[in-house]
């Protein structure tokens, strides 16, 4: 949660993915528990009038100290 997201328990919780994205992953992975934060994050349907979802958008701000 410290991104402001939910802990997800299965895929279908990954509402910030895409629909075609987290089957791919299902696919790929065996537990939502398997998915690193980078492929995560590249996953992540980017804010609006943005290039990043809420995982790297937060890792930005507390790298940068916004």
């Amino acid at each position: 949660m410290f991104v402001g997201l939910r802990k997800a328990k299965m895929f279908s919780d990954l509402v910030e993915i895409p629909r075609e994205i987290r089957e791919k992953l299902e696919k790929i992975y065996e537990s939502v528990d398997d998915i690193d934060a980078f492929t995560g994050g590249l996953s992540e349907q980017p804010f609006e009038d943005a290039l990043i979802g809420p995982t790297f958008s937060c890792l930005f701000l507390l790298i940068f100290n916004f």
